[in-house]
């Protein structure tokens, strides 16, 4: 009955946050439960439907504007807290002000959300979106209420006073769940696979609770039932109450609820109930991936127990779960990264055992951080050598089909069926092998990355790849963060060529750290085009010409101005070439034709000029521009120019990556 009210929510909530198609999930369900004649789970599959639809429809998702209400803290981070009143839930930054729990009066002001971003970013409003949060609120005044004491500042202190580094942001994640995001060699720990190993999880508790039935044996079930609960009641507060812990901590308490009643419940129908209840509290906790990572995982585990299946095939089982997972997040498969991590894993487990023993012994650190260098340094050493498979971006239908086989793979293994389980596992081969193979198409595309503050335009000829600017953040590495995970995304092994439209940050700062981390091909510049009488060089086979021929003033003054054609197209990436550049172009180039138009100087209105502007017509203009830059970029006078003309314009500060395909029809491209 719970299951079914869960299948009939999910589809519902599906169908509202997602696409109104998804309803026709209901079909194969009903049709089953009718032909079964389950009126009752038909009943509550339809009313949870019902149920979940309305709940986000009547969602109170925050209003914009002056606001005075009382608010609960929801969740606590390091700078910021998630509040929660009768109106809504609202962001705030605290800067740790406010403890788990307080009740806070709180007047201030609801702003939409303007966060910083650029290509491959954390997606820190999706996340928030995923908590039921839609307003960020500036406080102006606070008074507490009451001020909860759930504040482990201090324990952390003493725990961690012989950590750091590294191994304190690892010790940090296994006791308390803090994120490894900051690890300079998280990126090694996400391409092998490894990061669940050294996050607070049921993984490390279900060790211990292990160790603790061998100690008691089964004369001690009722005190290890006990010993559990409480067990995941401790990692519960030491969370702060982070989700996973409450998921643990629920299907513990209702488990053990549940032997008191002589009607007991299936494990699959008390896991439906937590999830129930995750659901009806926050109807978008559905699309996090909290939700995505455990749940599907713990139904499958239920569907299909593994009764007398070995570590090995358990290993199997995990893996391929999450390989689709890891694919869509990082582009490619790392072949080491699953063999090794199996053989990492008591590793990880004496590496959370040692972690509890900080909070008696904090001297045991200096262990602990030798343990936490060998295995960061070790990730380092495995992702260097390891044969690793690019997939690219992957396609919807890539991922229907992989659990569609690996759905059969578990069907049949549990039936004992080992000629059917063994031929869906060579079609989950099949699959992997097809999704790794190299693209030999040719490509006709333009991409304007969003990089922030910056350019940077993929142009796709052919099977030449061609890079003008890197863009440049003196926070963030470009090239590592935004620009390589960008082109592992469209498949593609190798840059051709790169051109430098003039030597601003912005434009070229990247280049170096791209060099050194990606192969790369030639490096040109405006004076290479310079050298040339006309200002044309082919550059990975495409011919493009520099129509900014004088070279004189500033760094803008002197910025290229590259004219080149896709398909058949006409693309114009003007640089930071200013408004007299502009002038002397109309002069020299009276034919010039444009479709595509990347407006000088990220929409400054020193740049597009009106003339200018109505002078090439093109199809479409595109604004490289950072969110709530400093500049103020776009100019408003630029905006109304294109308005008043009727150009079309897009901008990467609010659709970020803007693509083109060129050939056979001139479209845009989902990026």
């Amino acid at each position: 009955m719970l299951f079914s009210a869960f299948l009939g929510m999910t589809i519902g909530l599906l169908s509202v946050l997602v696409h109104p198609l998804l309803l026709l999930l209901l079909l194969p369900a009903t049709f089953f439960l009718f032909r079964r004649r389950e009126k009752g789970k038909l009943l509550a599959l339809l009313l949870a439907l019902g149920t979940g639809i309305l709940l986000v429809l009547l969602f109170p998702k925050g209003e914009v504007g002056p606001l005075e209400d009382v608010f609960l803290v929801l969740q606590r981070k390091e700078s910021y807290c998630l509040l929660l009143s009768a109106k809504g839930r609202y962001l705030c930054y605290d800067d740790g002000r406010f403890n788990l729990f307080s009740l806070v009066r709180i007047q201030g002001e609801s702003l939409e959300f303007r966060f910083r971003h650029y290509e491959h970013s954390f997606d820190f409003e999706g996340y928030l979106r995923t908590r039921g949060v839609f307003h960020e609120l500036r406080m102006e005044e606070a008074e507490p209420l009451f001020d909860s004491p759930l504040n482990l500042d201090g324990l952390k202190t003493y725990a961690f006073s012989f950590l750091e580094g590294e191994s304190r942001s690892l010790v940090d994640s296994l006791l308390f769940g803090g994120s490894l995001a900051d690890l300079s060699s998280y990126p090694d720990l996400a391409d092998l696979g490894w990061t669940s190993l050294f996050a607070l999880g049921g993984f490390h508790l279900s060790f211990l609770l292990w160790i603790a039935d061998k100690v008691l044996g089964r004369k001690g079930r009722s005190i290890h039932r006990l010993f559990s609960l409480l067990l995941s009641f401790l990692f519960l507060i030491l969370s702060l109450f982070r989700a996973s812990m409450i998921r643990i901590f629920l299907l513990r308490a209702l488990s053990l609820l549940n032997r008191r009643f002589k009607r007991k419940l299936p494990p699959l129908e008390i896991l439906s109930l937590v999830a129930l209840l995750f659901l009806l509290f926050n109807p978008y906790f559905l699309l996090s991936s909290s939700f995505a990572y455990s749940f599907p995982l713990l139904f499958l585990l239920r569907i299909f127990p593994r009764r007398g299946r070995g570590k090995g095939t358990f290993f199997l089982f995990l893996t391929l779960f999450f390989l689709p997972y890891r694919l869509a997040a990082e582009y490619e498969f790392v072949l080491l990264g699953p063999v090794l991590q199996f053989f990492l894993m008591p590793l990880s487990h004496l590496l959370f055992l040692l972690s509890l023993l900080l909070f008696l012994l904090p001297q045991i650190g200096l262990a602990i951080h030798s343990i936490s260098m060998f295995i960061l340094s070790l990730s380092k050493k495995v992702v260097s050598i390891s044969p690793s498979f690019s997939t690219g971006r992957l396609p919807i239908l890539f991922f229907v089909l992989f659990y569609l086989l690996f759905f059969l793979f578990l069907l049949f293994g549990t039936y004992r069926i080992k000629k059917y389980s063994l031929l869906s596992l060579l079609g989950i081969g099949s699959l992997l092998g097809l999704s790794v193979l190299p693209d030999f198409s040719n490509h006709e595309e333009i991409h304007f990355i969003d990089v922030g503050q910056g350019d940077a335009t993929l142009v796709r000829h052919g099977r030449s790849n061609l890079l003008i600017d890197t863009g440049g953040d003196v926070h963030n590495d470009l090239a590592t963060d935004c620009l390589i995970p960008y082109f592992q995304s469209l498949k593609i092994t190798r840059i051709d060529a790169v051109l430098i439209t003039h030597y601003d940050f912005d434009h070229y700062g990247a280049l170096e750290s791209l060099r050194r981390n990606f192969p790369v091909g030639e490096v040109l510049d405006v004076y290479d085009f310079l050298e040339d009488e006309d200002g044309r060089l082919t550059v990975a086979g495409l011919e493009i010409e520099n129509l900014n021929l004088w070279g004189e003033g500033d760094s803008n003054s002197q910025s290229a101005v590259f004219s080149f054609a896709l398909g058949e197209k006409e693309v114009l990436i003007m640089g930071d070439a200013p408004r007299t550049v502009e002038a002397k172009i109309m002069e020299r180039f009276p034919n010039l034709e444009c479709d595509v138009l990347r407006l000088g100087h990220h929409g400054s209105k020193t740049s597009s000029d009106p003339i200018f502007l109505s002078f090439l017509d093109p199809e479409v203009g595109i604004l490289s521009v950072g969110v709530d830059n400093p500049y103020g970029h776009p100019d408003s006078e630029t905006i109304q120019s294109l308005e008043q003309r009727n150009i079309p314009y897009r901008r990467t500060d609010e659709d970020g990556t803007i693509a083109f395909r060129f050939s056979p029809t001139f479209s845009i491209m989902e990026t």
